[in-house]
């Protein structure tokens, strides 16, 4: 098997390779976050300890919410396999790296995991994207496109469904690695196709298979074109082999699940109490709203359906190969109870049909007479895209919605996560109207960052240092005190409020040497008489409107703010 390109090719593939690397360190995130630290917990406790599930409850744990849980003395994920088996080389090379604790070290301690860990996700991410990009535009070639038409289609359905946001700003999340399986899959089915060689069909089967333990969902996507084969194919080697494939994915899928739930056809959501279906009607929602709606926070695809209904007119296989199984994820996320996608941006579920999309686009380029005026439409709505991205990567989007709308009005639960488009754009109309510079407006927007800080702003020590508590006993506490991640000199004071059943009292803690990694102990008495050995307590009247508590224990919550620097209370990101 042999890739023939030529030498513009790849020269534009080399090219987009640097491209991708320079966005990768002005704006790659090296951090995991949400739902993603399930797929990483997998690849994480198999390398630490050569073995998943561990009984033994990894260091990470407190930073992972509903992604890992315990269930019957073990930590497990309600998520599949197939990413954690495209990180293994990646996190393994990490694990050469990796230091310190979540006391000591900035990533451990913010995050949960090391910067090593977070630049294996990151490189991951970028690598399976790139080749995501090159088997699309192998798999427009395919279908007999330009190869402008080709690349370029690719590349503005990649950027149009956000599949940039989850390569550089949320790269732990499935869904660039949905896209090159499917990508790599829709490939390999169609040269197959075409060639009626049988090791084509073979790869394909194995990419579907990928495709489906990275997200079960995505069979759907499979099911009419492997149907079509089975009913136009007459070879039983064909049949066998194929069908061997899919028999070793399955039963890989099955035993995945019963040693991480002791039972091989339960769903990893039943683990967290989630119910991955609502039997309702969100496929309005799903397209056209302003919260997540496909359509409206994706307008290039409105194009690309027009492009792909066009093609199954004219092919009966288009119809089969790509509009139905299209259509049938539609359906499925219409029934799925979280259609919005948390916190995400745009409409993540449907980011794996990318390739249907930009073969829509291809379609529907080639198909109309008037090229330029076709050219520069796209190009604006690519732009629309690229302009969104920024602006929800410089949104805090989780407070948006509560400054544009009442709560009766959310179409998500919890209510946070019903921010809108628009308010995106509003929310930076209000900020630039109440400055009066543009460098007021610019030193805002540090303050208003979204997804963790990137690798360019974590060289140049635009983090804040840390502080964490740890309750040792009723009434006693350790506090730990961590630099930001280039260890700046800062001499920090810090105002610690606790809050002990219906008590309530302030602190001032003047002259923390935030340089390096420190701790002290605190011991309260029963009224709120608190006294350390290594740091000077002064009772003080706080400012209440910084205060920010965060429960230590089941009496004790505990509020930390700088009264002279920012500092990062840890304990707020714990779930």
């Amino acid at each position: 098997m042999r890739f023939n390109a030529s030498a513009k090719e790849v020269k534009a593939f080399i090219l987009l390779l640097i491209l991708m690397i320079v966005v990768g360190f002005i704006n790659g995130v090296p951090f995991v976050f949400g739902d993603a630290y399930g797929y990483f917990h997998v690849a994480k406790s198999s390398i630490d300890n050569g073995y998943y599930p561990s009984s033994q409850q990894p260091e990470y744990f407190d930073y992972t919410g509903h992604a890992v849980v315990e269930s019957n003395e073990k930590y497990i994920t309600p998520y599949s396999v197939g990413q954690t088996i495209l990180y293994f080389p990646f996190l393994t090379t990490s694990m050469l790296f990796s230091k310190g604790t979540i006391y000591t070290d900035y990533y451990k301690a913010f995050n949960g995991h090391s910067f090593a860990d977070g630049m294996a996700i990151l490189a991951a991410a970028m690598f399976f994207a790139y080749l995501g990009i090159i088997f699309c535009y192998l798999f427009l070639k395919q279908l007999g496109f330009t190869k402008k038409v080709s690349f370029y289609s690719s590349l503005a359905m990649f950027i149009g469904v956000y599949l940039t946001s989850y390569t550089f700003e949320q790269p732990g999340y499935s869904h660039v690695y949905e896209f090159f399986s499917y990508s790599a899959f829709l490939y390999f089915f169609i040269k197959f196709f075409f060639e009626r060689s049988s090791k084509y069909l073979y790869i394909a089967t194995i990419f579907a298979g990928l495709l489906v333990l990275i997200r079960i969902v995505d069979s759907v996507l499979l099911i009419p074109p492997f149907l079509f084969v089975l009913y136009k194919m007459r070879s039983k080697k064909l049949l066998l082999t194929t069908s061997l494939i899919v028999a070793v994915f399955g039963i890989f899928f099955l035993l995945y699940n019963y040693i991480s739930y002791e039972n091989p056809l339960t769903v990893g959501y039943s683990t967290n109490g989630q119910n991955g279906f609502n039997f309702g009607l969100n496929i309005i929602n799903l397209l056209f709203s302003d919260t997540r709606g496909l359509l409206v926070w994706s307008p290039i695809v409105f194009v690309a359906l027009i492009g792909i209904a066009l093609y199954a007119r004219k092919s009966k296989i288009a119809l089969v190969f790509f509009l139905i199984p299209a259509l049938f994820l539609m359906v499925v996320y219409n029934f799925w109870g979280n259609w919005w996608g948390g916190v995400s941006t745009g409409q993540r579920f449907l980011t794996v049909l990318a390739p249907i999309f930009a073969l829509g686009i291809a379609y529907f380029y080639n198909q109309i007479k008037f090229k330029r005026l076709t050219k520069f439409g796209l190009l604006v709505l690519v732009l629309f895209s690229t302009v969104t991205a920024i602006f929800y990567r410089l949104t805090p989007v989780l407070r948006v919605s509560s400054e544009f709308r009442n709560d009766q009005y959310a179409l998500t639960t919890p209510v946070t996560e019903d921010y809108r488009l628009t308010d995106l754009f509003k929310y930076h109309i209000n900020l630039i109207s109440n400055k009066k510079s543009l460098s007021g407006y610019l030193n805002q927007l540090k303050d208003s960052f979204n997804g963790g800080r990137s690798i360019l702003l974590l060289a140049l020590g635009q983090t804040d240092p840390l502080v964490r508590i740890n309750q040792v006993e009723d009434l006693k506490y350790k506090v730990y005190f961590i630099p930001n991640n280039i260890n700046k000199n800062i001499k920090a004071n810090l105002i610690l409020s606790i809050n002990y059943k219906d008590l309530y009292k302030s602190f001032l803690v003047s002259g923390v040497d935030m340089h390096k990694a420190e701790s002290a102990f605190i011991t309260c008495t029963k009224s709120l008489d608190c006294s350390s050995t290594e740091i000077n307590l002064i009772p003080i009247l706080a400012d209440k409107s910084k205060e920010n508590f965060a429960r230590v224990s089941n009496n004790s919550k505990i509020s930390v703010y700088g009264e002279n620097v920012r500092v990062n209370y840890v304990n707020l990101k714990l779930k």
